[in-house]
């Protein structure tokens, strides 16, 4: 995957995932053995961040991310986006 790919993976997850609570598109975007260290975020693995985006859309179900400036080199990718 090209630096532009990767990019555009991360806003494809916010529009299918965040945006459309598509829990479906989380099994394409992702490896099966995706490890999260996002401190205080309360998930780890696949199973858990489902859930998390469960409950965060059920609490803030218009939840909107806008990402502002997106940087990659290698195999990172750095976004910086604000939520509303």
């Amino acid at each position: 995957m090209d630096q532009n790919e990767a990019k555009r993976l991360f806003r494809d997850v916010i529009e299918h995932v965040w945006h459309r609570g598509d829990l479906d598109f989380i099994d394409s975007a992702y490896a099966p053995e995706f490890v999260a260290r996002v401190p205080r975020s309360g998930f780890q693995d696949l199973d858990a961040f489902r859930q998390y985006v469960v409950e965060t859309r059920r609490g803030i179900p218009d939840i909107y991310f806008y990402v502002k400036e997106q940087y990659a080199e290698g195999d990172h990718v750095v976004s910086h986006f604000q939520m509303t």
